[in-house]
This record gives C-alpha cells, structure tokens and sequence, in this order.
C-alpha cells in the first residue's frame, strides 16, 4: 500500500524540526518546571542539549503554575466516546490510576491533543516519543507516516487496558477514539491494549524498526530482552 511520509529529513543541512510531547519537562526560557521522576530529568536535559534543533513542545499546562503570555490558540477539542471536549486544567500530571476508564480518557486527550499539534505544524522532521505516553498519536495520522523515534525510560510501565471481551474492545477504542482495525494491528498486544506497544509496532511496520532506544546502552539490551512487546 502506497503512503503519503511527512518530512522524511533527506537534507543534512536542513534545519531539522523535532515534535516532543511530555508530562514532565522544564522549560527554561520560561521558567517553568513541572518534574516528577526519571522522565523529567531527562526532559531537562534534552533540552538544554539539543540546541541544534527546532524544539516544538507539547506539554500539559497544569493549574497551579504560571505560564507566561504567548501568542493564543485555537482550543484543542478532543472526542471521547464520539463526543467532543475541550480540554481542562489539572494540577497534577498523571492520573491516580492507569487501569481505569479515567486514565484512558486522560491518555487519549493526551494523544489526540499531540496529534492536533502535529497537524498544526505540519513541517515535523521527527516525532520524539517517550515512553508509552504519547505513542498512540502516530496511529491518528495513518495512512500518513511521521517519522518517529521511540525513547525507552522506564519499560516497566506500558499503558494497558484490557480486550478480554467484545465489549470491552468496543468500550477502549471508542474511549481512544480508534478503530477496531488500527487497534488489532497496532496497539493490541495478547488481550490488553498496549499503548507501549503501539510505538513499538509503529517503527516496526513503518521504520523496519529503526528508530527505538533505551535510555543507556544496558537499559535498552535489557529491555529488548525483558518485554515481548517490544
């Protein structure tokens, strides 16, 4: 099947622009820091180091920070069970839990909202993916292919909701907002929803699997050798 590739970077002297998504980050011109664990530190430093690209960051705004002014946006509206929404403000990043109708909704507002940006941007060398995170917004853009890297921080979290039933199938992509077809060739892993899976599967299909690290040298051997869904 032939498909359209979003701004593959074939220039080596072309400026190259770089999507990252992130729950924890710090933004340095801004003065903003929002860190959690692992993940944020490294957040920080991606981006103090790389200074030879054009960063667009997509972050979470959570209420009980000061963001300084910018230039405004259209909202972003996101659907849920075929419904729209806007998004909201929250204080903290995560969700309580990650088994639960809550942090799905919370984790596809996530992925929509990335692949909206995209979609705004649509001159996106490459698209950072961290952790499980935002690894559903490539399958949005099907049958167009961003190009996307995979960072592996912590493999031990992977973003699962169970597919035991039909019902349960139905339920999850109609949360995620995604097709039965999409979810059985990406996302689907045994008979829970993966989102860590869907990156994986991603760059497998579409990249010849170039494109996935782990956070060292150690960190990836060992998780290429630990999880069968990667």
């Amino acid at each position: 099947m032939n498909v359209d590739v979003i701004g593959w970077p074939e220039d080596k002297n072309k400026w190259c622009k770089v999507l990252i998504a992130m729950l924890e980050y710090e933004i340095i011109d801004w003065k903003l820091k929002v860190k959690i664990g692992g993940l944020g530190v490294m957040s920080s430093l991606m981006g103090k180091a790389m200074i030879d690209v054009d960063m667009i960051w997509v972050i979470l705004k959570v209420e009980d920070l000061e963001y300084p002014a910018s230039e405004p946006a259209d909202p972003i509206e996101v659907i849920i069970f075929g419904e729209p929404y806007l998004i909201e403000t929250k204080s903290d990043p995560y969700p309580a839990r990650m088994d639960g109708l809550s942090s799905a909704i919370f984790y596809s507002t996530w992925n929509q909202a990335i692949v909206t940006t995209i979609c705004r941007c649509p001159i996106i060398d490459i698209y950072h993916i961290n952790d499980y995170h935002g690894s559903l917004a490539p399958i949005y853009l099907l049958p167009k292919v961003v190009p996307c890297c995979l960072s592996l921080h912590n493999a031990e979290f992977q973003g699962l909701w169970p597919l035991r039933t039909k019902e349960e199938m139905k339920e999850v992509c109609s949360v995620f907002n995604i097709s039965k077809e999409h979810c059985m060739k990406y996302v689907q892993f045994g008979n829970t929803f993966n989102l860590l899976h869907a990156a994986a599967s991603f760059i497998s299909m579409h990249q010849k699997s170039m494109g996935v690290a782990g956070v060292s040298d150690k960190y990836g051997k060992r998780s290429w050798a630990r999880y069968p869904t990667l």
